[in-house]
């Protein structure tokens, strides 16, 4: 029988390294059952056609857009490629999540091996895995991992340990281009995936300070010469830095998700960001009842110690270190970094209405890990059974905790209603950030097909913000679909005779009765009852003679109903007041097509494409008219790229088939009437089309 040596004393750290890989990979192997969740899962990819493909066109859009007030053109090209592997299938996402994470930990065992070496330790492997593996199991990470939206942080954090290691690397070389090139290059791709990444120019001034010990070797006024030092080779990724700041500013104003804070004081302010500062070094400690839930508070409330306690413990860290900066240098320099990484979440600006979020902390927490592997190297060579156990337990309970927070967001239902116990816990259940997670889970709950716990939940989103219009249609639409249509409707009339007597007293509501009058007349279409629906646009048009969207919505149902004539004439009263208004002009085209008025259409089509190119209802229409026009290849195009912008639509591709069927396409149009059928299976058009040339 044939007896195996004892494995090299070389392969040991190798082993170890791949061990702790797979019980990382393990930790998060339940996201893979994860699905898609309303807490910006749905924008970012459910109801956005532009990242579906890496056409051209689909590139463009990734360097060009500020969608939900992010610039991130890498982020966007990522999840491109994985849309063309994997369509809109959530498992596909969170297995590329579940990679990245593994990578992760071996990114980070690599830079902290190396910041070790080059600060004179010896024993490194062992401190930098342990170090790791605590790093990437901590339930802080969860967020980063399980959330799909929240992938691009993990990418950025893998490129900026890269560009750390290329740095390390170069400098290692008395010349060594090559790796600074590189770093670079790493340093614009961690940029390009989240702009969190600002951070790591002052990064590298530290390593110089704190681990290769530089010093400036020219005379001359000291302040001259540590600025030459410390400056030299870095003006690439100072520039990189402050390009993608400005970018990034401009993204958050263009889509007005900075907050405007007057309402608080400096000194409100100041305490604020001290909190702000502080709370993920306190989860990091204390792992508990995480959430997504972090609401800024309406007011500031001077009597609360936690931003009190903030603020002491900060000044109080920052006083001891800098007293002890000659003894323990490294210390001073991971507390320096975890403050700099944090910076862009302080709240200068503020940038929407959460005070804080788990992601916040991905690239702060590797200063501190940094600093953990560097305590695990001191103890390293008197390790004992002590020490063991006591990682073991602390191992097994950032384990065991982050088990919980993984299933917390396998779906939209288990996310929000963790978010709901926080807020019925007491924290701001009036707030703007409490309406948005009740309506969240009302729509979670109404799509499970728990329509009682639906119901409750909006309810309880509109107790915080009673003019919540997207919380109040929800709410009517469920009400309505439970036999209750006249309970949907008293909460309308309820709120427009609350606006009307707020105006009626001077006061300023924050919709007036017309508008309240327009999306009620717009959720009485919804749920079928045109009489209604015309007798509230009409009422929105009393109150607001100038009202252009009421013209438009009841020139519209005027249209479905068959009244060509009438919803003409409100259709060009409403293309009167605003002459660029696209849904008008849309239907002024379908009222033209029922007039056999086709070049006028056409023209309307146009003009409502000239304003938004990816109007989907014009370009089915366009393509409609064109069919009719007898141009085939014009009406293929249209309906191409309606189907593009929303292939989820079977009359898009019904159409699609039989403009194909005609130019003699047989298969493309089989194609197409079968893609039809398989969203609609009783589509008679594409059933129609089907039998017109059955397939040979």
């Amino acid at each position: 029988m044939a007896r195996f040596g004892r494995l090299p004393a070389s392969w040991r750290p190798q082993i170890g390294l791949a061990v702790l890989a797979l019980c990382v990979a393990w930790l998060y192997l339940p996201v893979l059952q994860g699905s898609f969740v309303n807490w910006d899962d749905d924008g970012n990819f459910l109801r956005n056609y532009y990242f579906r493909g890496l056409a051209w066109d689909h590139l463009v859009w990734a360097w060009t857009t500020f969608h939900y007030g992010v610039y991130q053109p890498l982020a966007w090209m990522a999840f491109e490629a994985q849309y063309c592997a994997f369509g809109l299938q959530p498992m596909g996402y969170h297995a590329v999540s579940l990679g990245l994470v593994v990578i992760c930990f071996i990114t980070l065992v690599s830079l902290l091996k190396r910041l070790l070496r080059a600060s004179g330790r010896t024993a490194v492997w062992g401190p930098s895995v342990v170090a790791a593996g605590l790093f990437c199991i901590h339930p802080l990470r969860v967020e980063v991992v399980a959330w799909v939206s929240a992938q691009p942080y993990l990418l950025c954090a893998i490129f900026y340990m890269l560009t750390l290691i290329l740095y390390l690397r170069a400098k290692a070389v008395t010349s060594n281009r090559a790796s600074t090139a590189a770093a670079v290059l790493a340093f614009a791709c961690a940029l390009g995936f989240k702009a969190e990444a600002v951070s790591l120019p002052m990064a590298l001034i530290l390593i110089d300070v704190a681990v290769l010990r530089r010093r400036p070797r020219q005379s001359g006024p000291a302040v001259f010469a540590w600025s030459r030092m410390l400056l030299t080779g870095k003006l690439p990724f100072f520039i990189l830095a402050a390009m993608t700041m400005a970018a990034a500013v401009v993204a958050k104003r263009q889509v007005g998700s900075i907050v405007d804070m007057q309402q608080f004081g400096g000194g409100a302010r100041l305490l604020l960001g001290a909190e702000r500062l502080m709370t993920p070094l306190a989860q990091t400690l204390w792992p508990m009842r995480l959430s997504i839930y972090h609401p800024l508070p309406a007011h500031f409330d001077p009597e609360k110690m936690l931003p009190w306690l903030a603020v002491f413990i900060s000044f109080g860290i920052s006083l001891c270190l800098w007293r002890w900066r000659r003894r323990y240098p490294p210390v001073l320099a991971a507390w320096i970094m975890y403050i700099t990484a944090m910076l862009p979440h302080v709240g200068y600006p503020q940038v929407g209405f959460m005070i804080t979020a788990d992601r916040y902390s991905l690239l702060p927490s590797l200063a501190l890990a940094a600093l953990l592997a560097a305590g695990l190297e001191a103890v390293w060579r008197r390790w004992s059974l002590g020490i063991t156990g006591l990682v073991v337990a602390v191992a097994g309970s950032l384990a065991y905790l982050s088990s919980i927070q993984i299933a917390t967001w396998r779906s939209s239902v288990s996310l929000m209603q963790q978010a709901a116990a926080q807020i019925s816990a007491g924290h701001d259940a009036g707030s703007e950030a409490a309406s948005l997670i009740y309506y969240n889970l009302g729509v979670a709950l109404s799509e499970s097909n728990q329509r009682p716990a639906a119901i409750a939940a909006l309810q309880a989103a509109l107790e915080a913000q009673p003019y919540y219009m997207d919380a109040r249609r929800a709410l009517s639409l469920e009400l309505a679909a439970d036999g209750h249509l006249a309970e949907a409707t008293l909460g309308w009339q309820a709120l427009v005779q609350r606006s009307l007597a707020t105006t009626q007293n001077g006061g300023s509501p924050k919709l007036g009765v017309a508008d309240l009058e327009n999306r009620f007349g717009l959720l009485l279409a919804d749920v079928n009852v045109p009489d209604a629906a015309i007798a509230a646009f009409r009422r929105a048009l009393v109150q607001d003679p100038a009202h252009v969207d009421a013209y438009a919505n009841l020139g519209f149902l005027l249209l479905q109903h068959g009244q060509v004539d009438a919803a003409m004439v409100h259709l060009d009263r409403a293309l009167a007041l605003n002459p660029e208004h696209i849904f008008a002009l849309n239907s002024r085209a379908v009222a033209l097509v029922a007039k056999n008025r086709l070049a006028e259409a056409l023209k309307a089509c146009d003009a409502a494409l000239a304003k938004d190119g990816d109007f989907i209802d014009a370009l089915i229409n366009r393509g409609i008219i064109l069919a009719r026009l007898g141009d085939d290849l014009g009406a293929i195009a249209s309906f191409k790229k309606a189907q593009h912008r929303g292939g989820d639509r079977p009359e898009v591709s019904a159409n699609l088939g039989w403009a194909l069927l005609r130019v003699g396409r047989f298969a493309e149009a089989q194609a197409s009437f079968r893609t039809a059928l398989a969203l609609r299976p009783d589509l008679q058009t594409a059933k129609d089309g089907l039998a017109a040339h059955p397939q040979e």
